[in-house]
Formats: structure tokens, sequence, C-alpha cells
């Protein structure tokens, strides 16, 4: 009895260590970055309390949040990376069941046995002719009561101590156990990939609030000069200084101005709504540009050759290796299955102790299962084939990608170079216009159609401005550069990188 409870022990302690084994869960807005996260986002405590900070002491002259700080606080503050964690746990869940399905499992069993008609009033009554025959010929033997039966002991009646232990199940287990590995794989990657998404995502709305913001600040002063200029038009034209079809011109510009200040008054609203969704501040909070990025770490040679070694890549690895797993577990369903229940009967009031542990060797052959195992192949097959095709699908987009990424930054820089030169062409000619005005040798119309294209040129060199930072964060995220992660912390697309340039 000691022996069968220090074996009952052994199952809650292994248990106990698969349970040990579960990741983190990541809780929502609760101002505290969990260890995984902290690993495949690369945000740490101090810099959600930094952004923090900087989010509670907004004010007239405060300093605005930059892209890192809306990082940090969408990290903590929204639900899309917590649901791709939540997966990881299950998966991890899924491989310990599998781990579980393989190990021998310990259960107490009573069984009880009924039968219609009831016989348990002529058992009783044959049980006592057999004491009275005993007394009456003094034969002992024949009133004693068997303890044995006839029956499996998975059938016999009693309380019991069952032991099953697996042997050989046509290699479904050990399948199961890679497969789930696989799996965690998969979901880790899928959690590394979307971090680098919700990097760029957040990226592409913070530039579109950027660009609109100085946007309207750029309209909103053109509108106020073109104002000042129209109010002295009527004068101007009581005096016969002015035609009056150019007082109509320029009213005309300006309520065009007008309502380009309101579209664009609409569009920041949105963008500042869409901003305040996916990264979990108040859409009213201000925002600030950091120092531009340095150039990318790998030039786009280098980046091209990591391509394969991105997560998502590699989480389309991880699925076919899932997939493989799968169709091995379908197969085993015509492998022969060999397994051992071990049983022992707990004592019973009046009934002798019996200590001895009852074995019972099964050896199970399929033979025919109606066609399930063939359709359950055909589909695990079915199933690897599209997880090699969607591998080799994104190995490609992976590469185009990266290629696009450089394209459209390269390009960029560019792009701020000529509309320089269009900006500084366009404040001289204000500067002329101007002069012409003053010297009454041009006409107000002419003097609000420099002052537009000079607004005009500005917006265009300042989206070029900010259209290049925004392709160098498309580039880090494409490369793996960005976000940034702790150096000290190896991250599973490392560790897989790692291997491979050491084969």
């Amino acid at each position: 009895m000691l022996r069968a409870r220090r074996i009952a022990l052994i199952f809650p302690l292994i248990a106990g260590c698969l349970y040990s084994c579960t990741s983190e869960a990541i809780k929502v807005g609760d101002g505290e970055i969990e260890k995984p996260l902290q690993d495949v986002a690369g945000v740490r405590r101090e810099d959600l309390a930094s952004a923090q900070s900087k989010l509670d002491a907004q004010g007239p002259g405060s300093p605005g949040l930059t892209l890192p700080d809306l990082y940090a606080l969408a990290v903590d503050r929204t639900e899309r990376l917590a649901i791709k964690q939540e997966k990881v746990i299950q998966a991890e869940s899924d491989r310990n069941r599998a781990v579980g399905s393989w190990i021998p499992s310990l259960s107490f069993r009573e069984t009880r046995l009924g039968t219609l008609p009831d016989h348990k009033d002529e058992d009783r009554e044959r049980r006592q002719r057999n004491q009275l025959a005993a007394i009456a010929l003094n034969n002992p033997a024949l009133a004693t009561t068997t303890t044995s039966s006839s029956l499996p002991p998975n059938l016999s009646t009693g309380r019991r101590l069952v032991l099953h232990v697996p042997i050989f199940t046509g290699l479904k287990e050990y399948a199961g156990i890679e497969g789930s590995r696989a799996l965690i794989d998969q979901r880790k990657y899928e959690l590394l990939h979307d971090a680098g998404r919700l990097y760029l995502e957040l990226a592409q709305d913070f530039y579109n609030v950027l660009v609109l913001e100085r946007s309207l600040k750029t309209r909103t002063e053109l509108l106020s000069l073109s104002r000042q200029n129209v109010d002295q038009l009527d004068r101007f034209v009581a005096l016969g200084r002015v035609k009056r079809t150019e007082a109509l011109q320029a009213r005309s510009t300006v309520a065009k101005l007008e309502a380009d200040v309101q579209a664009v008054q609409d569009n920041l609203t949105r963008s500042r709504e869409a901003l305040s969704l996916s990264s979990g501040v108040r859409p009213d909070a201000l925002f600030a540009d950091a120092e531009p990025l340095a150039a990318p770490s790998l030039s786009r040679l280098q980046a091209e050759d990591i391509a394969e070694s991105r997560a998502d890549v590699m989480a389309a690895r991880a699925t076919l290796e899932v997939s493989k797993a799968s169709l091995t577990q379908a197969q085993g369903e015509f492998a022969p299955s060999f397994y051992v229940d071990g049983y022992y009967n707990l004592p019973r009031h009046n009934v002798p102790r019996n200590r001895d542990i009852i074995a019972q060797f099964t050896f199970e052959f399929p033979i025919f299962s109606g066609g399930s195992s063939i359709a359950g192949i055909t589909k695990a097959e079915s199933e690897k084939r599209t997880a090699q095709l969607t591998y080799d699908l994104l190995k490609r987009q992976a590469l185009l990608e990266i290629r696009q990424a450089f394209d459209a930054w390269e390009s960029s820089r560019l792009q701020i170079a000529a509309y320089k030169k269009a900006l500084d062409a366009a404040e001289l000619n204000y500067g002329a216009q101007l002069d012409y005005y003053n010297r009454r040798l041009g006409t107000i119309v002419d003097l609000l159609a420099a002052l537009t294209t000079l607004a005009s040129a500005r917006d265009d060199y300042q989206k070029a401005l900010l259209q290049e930072r925004l392709n160098r964060v498309w580039v880090g995220v494409a490369t793996g550069e960005l976000p940034v992660r702790r150096k000290n912390q190896e991250t599973v697309a490392d560790k897989d990188h790692s291997k491979e340039t050491a084969k």
C-alpha cells in the first residue's frame, strides 16, 4: 500500500512540472510589461513608465509622444499581442497534453455489476445453504467464499487502482508531441511577427497624423494671410485700385482654402481616432517626431539573404512541420498498438486482502475502419502540400517586401532633395510677387496664387520628410531591425538564424 501511495504522488508532480512549463499570460492595461512581451516586443518596464509619464504630463509646452512611446503604450494597452500570447499558451497546453497521453496514467475505478432480473437474493440463499452444508458435513471448504472471478479485472466488481501504461500506439503520441512542439514555434513566430506589424501600422497612423497636423497648420496660416489681404480689397475697389473681378476671384480662393482647411481637419480627426484605437491613448494626445533613424544596419543584399529567417517565414515553416506530424498521426491509424493495464484491488470489509497486482496485456491491430483512416491520410497529405505551398509563397513575399521597402526608402530620400528645390523656388516666387504687389506692379490675385503655391510646396516638402522616416521604419520592420529588442535577449528568430549559420 505504501508503494501505491508513492506511485500516486509521482503523477501530480509530473502534472505540476508540465503546468509550470506554460508561458505567462498577459494582462492588458495593467501598467506592466510581462516577460514574453519584453522578449518579442523589446519594450521594458522603464520604457512604458517613460511613455506614461509623458502622457500624464501633457499640456501646453509639454513634450509630445514619439513613435517608440506610442509603441510601448500599445504593447501594454491593446489586445493584439495578448491574443497572440494566449495562442502560445494554448499551443503549450497541447504539448503538455500530448506528453501526458504518453505518460502512464493512474486512476481509481469502482465497478458494480447488475443483472436483469436481479439474483442477489438467490446468491444470498445459496451462500447460506453452503454454510449449513459445511457445518453438517464438517467440510469448511464448502463455505469458503471465493475472492476471484472468471471475469477480467476491468469488468469484475470492486474498487481498484488502475495503472495504464502505453507502450506502442502507432507513433500517434510521438507525432502528437512533435507536432505540438512545432505548433509552439509557429505561435511564437507569429507573435514575433505581429509585434513588428504592430510597430509598422502604428508608424503609418502616427506619421499620417503628423502630416495632417503640419498641413493643417500651413493651410491655416495661408487662410489667415489670405483673409487679411481680401479684407483690403473692398477699400481698394472703392478707390479704383483693384478691379471688382479680382476681388471676387480672391474671395473664391479664400472660400476654397476654408473648405481645404475643414477637409484636413476632418481627416485629422479620423486619423487621430484610428491611432487612438491602435495605441490605446486618447485621441487628443500630443505627438512629436523624434530624431530620424540612422541608416539600416543591413545592406539590401544582406537583408535579402536573411529573408528566409523572418518571423513570418519561420512561422510558415513551423506550420509545415505541424502538417508533417499530422500526416504521421494519420498514418499511425494503420499501425498496431500495445499497452498494459495494471490493477490493484483495494481491501474490502469481510473480504480477505488481495495484494496481487493483476497485469492485463492488450495488443490491437486495426483491420477495417470504414475508410476513415484513409480519408484522414488524404486530408493530412493535402494539408502538408498546402503548408509547403504557403511556405514557398511567403519566402517570395518576404523577399519582395524587403526589396520594396528599400526601393521606397531610397526613392523618398531623392524626393526630399527635389521637393526642397521646389520649396526654395516657391519662396523666391512669393517674395518677388510680394515686391511687385507692393510696387503696384502685380495684382492681389497673383500674390494669392504665389502664396498658395508656397503653401503647397511646403506641404509637399513636409510630407516627403515624414514619408522618408516612415519608409525607414518599413525597412526596419521588413528586415527585423525594428522594433528594437534588448541586445542581451536572443529572440526565437535570432536563435534559428544562428543555427542556420552554423550549418
